[in-house]
Formats: C-alpha cells, structure tokens, sequence
C-alpha cells in the first residue's frame, strides 16, 4: 500500500514538474527559439525530396533545398498571382456597390429598431441613433488604433521578414540532416519527443488547412450556386474567418441568412443557412479523422486544453494548448517507458 502511494505520488511530482516545464518553455523560451523550430519542421517536411534528388542526380543537400523552396514559391507565386487577380476583380465590382448595400443595411437596421419601438411602446427614434452614435464611436477607435500603432505595424513586419529569412536559412542548412539516435537517456527522450511533437503539430497544421480550403471551396461553390457575383471573394474570407478561434463561418452566414429572409429573399436566406450546416458538417467530419488519428486527442480534450491555453497564452493559445497537452504527454509517457527499460 505505502509502495504503491509512494509510485503515485511520484507519478504526480513527474506531471506537475513536466506541465511547470512546458508552460515556462512555451511562455518564455518558444519566442527566441522558433523560427528554427519552424526550420526543423520544414526540413523534416522537405527530407524525402531532397534525398531523392541527392540519391538520382549527385545534388547536394543545401542545392536540393534551395532548388525545391525556389520551386515551391514559384508555384505558389503563380497561384497567388492567378486567383489574386481573380479576387481583385470581384473587389472592385464590390467596392462599386458597396453604397447600395451600405444604403440596403441602414434601411434594414432603421426599420427593425422602430419595429422593436413599437413592440414595446417606446419612444420613436431613440434605439438607432444611439446605435449610429455607437458605431461613430468605435470607428473613431479603430482609426485611431491603426494611428497610434502604425510603428508597431511597422516593427511585427519587420519581425515578419525577420523571421522569414532566419526559417529560410536554417531549413537549408539543416536539409538532409538526420537527428540520429543516441545512447544517453536524456537526448533519446528529447528525440523521441520532438518527433512525435512534430507530427501532432503538423498534423494540427494540416487539418486547419485541409479544412481552410474545403472551407473556401464548398462556400464559394454555394455562393456560385446561389447567384452570388463575388463567390471567390466571400468564400475565402468564410474559409479563413473559419480556421480562426472564436470565429467560425456562422458569424457571417446565420446574420446573412436571416437578413435575407427579412428583406424578402427567402430563397438566399435558406440557402446560407443550409451551406452554413454543410459546412459545420464537412468540418465535423473531416477535423477528427486528420487530427484523431495522429495527435490522439478527442474533441472534449481538445476544446478543454483550448480554453486552457487562451487563458494563460492569449490568442496563440488556441494552438499552444492542445499542443502543449501532446508536448507535456509525450515526455511523460516516454518518461516512464525509459525508466522501465
């Protein structure tokens, strides 16, 4: 009995000592260290082409790098380029209606505020001019914002570039170059967990990706079949607003949909609603197959080290949770597997 309280006490030290571990490495060591985390990763990514090409044509390792990092931006150069001047073109005819749909969306909030008077016997012309006084307001906060912290735009773009070259750099240098396994205790774990940390995080990736995309791709095929004349447009600014937290498409579509049934287009309204349902199915179809397999975490858990990551991270914290859960359940599991060897 006092053996087993003992292992469990132990256990319990193991975890409390490996959570205080990972929260001081993501608080205060992940900034300095990532963008050749980010190198490793992409070197790892990178690691069966580049020996391919060192295999059948004599090419060195960094050479090989460079030649696919210089391939996929081109690629990705001429994609961007393509449907960049797509969207373009459906901006500008949205920035020539935009005063009708402006004009549309004052009528329509006019008319629903004295519809809320009347219901309830107020005073008319009360809600909606303090409603605009409000909007003037936070406009007036939002420009000013972006005024007094137009330096600060500057310097997270510089830090950007910075960043950007630093990874780019590192990658190459680190192409083709194997972690190789090791005798020592210590170095073995570390190996062990950041290839099984790198899958989780690259599986993370990957799913919100795939996800984006289907996002973009089934939204704007709905807008398309709706009629809409700026599917591309709406459909990747769903795909995006999608992948962020706290965000999903419902916040455009469920307003957009039952806007529509109001102002007399029931047919656009229901069809929203039922591309936003197809969209939060699709997600929960695809999300826990690319993410359940690899990173071995249920939705709950997930959700749960989500909410626990944004209250001690803020926003990255929506990413640094479930990631830090994976990070802090690797070592512990390849913690008590060595002790068992």
């Amino acid at each position: 009995m006092k053996e087993e309280t003992l292992i469990s006490r132990k256990k319990l030290l193991l975890i409390l000592g490996i959570t205080a571990g990972v929260y001081i490495f993501f608080k205060y060591l992940l900034p300095l260290v990532i963008p050749f985390l980010f190198a490793l990763i992409l070197s790892r990514i990178m690691s069966p082409a580049v020996k391919w090409l060192q295999k059948k044509y004599k090419i060195k390792p960094a050479i090989g790098a460079c030649l696919i990092m210089l391939a996929g931006g081109t690629l990705l150069f001429f994609i961007i380029r393509y449907f960049g001047s797509l969207l373009a073109e459906q901006i500008q005819k949205l920035s020539l209606y935009l005063p009708f749909y402006s004009r549309k969306i004052t009528i329509f909030i006019k008319n629903s505020c004295n519809r809320i008077e009347e219901g309830m016997n107020m005073k008319q012309g009360i809600i909606y001019p303090a409603l605009e006084k409000q909007g003037e307001t936070m406009a007036g906060k939002i420009v000013a914002y972006f005024g007094e912290y137009s330096l600060v735009t500057f310097r997270m773009l510089l830090d950007a570039f910075i960043f950007i070259v630093l990874m780019i750099m590192s990658t190459i240098l680190l192409a083709g170059k194997e972690i190789k396994d090791s005798q020592n205790k210590i170095i073995k774990l570390g190996i062990e967990v950041y290839n099984q940390v790198s899958i989780a995080f690259l599986s993370y990736v990957k799913a919100q990706l795939v996800i984006m995309v289907f996002d973009a791709i089934l939204s704007a095929i709905g807008l398309y079949i709706l009629g809409n004349p700026y599917y591309l447009v709406i459909g990747i600014l769903l795909g995006v607003i999608d992948a962020l937290p706290l965000f999903g498409t419902g916040t455009i579509l469920i307003p957009w949909g039952i806007i529509s049934i109001f102002l007399g287009n029931p047919a656009t309204g229901i069809g929203l609603l039922i591309l936003y349902g197809l969209l939060g199915v699709m997600r929960q179809i695809v999300e826990p197959k690319i993410m359940g397999k690899q990173m071995n975490m249920d939705l709950l858990t997930s959700l749960i080290f989500m909410y626990v990551g944004y209250r001690l991270f803020g926003i990255w914290g929506f990413v640094l949770g479930p990631l830090g859960f994976c990070t802090g359940k690797s070592i512990y599991e390849n913690f008590l597997r060595s002790q068992l060897e």
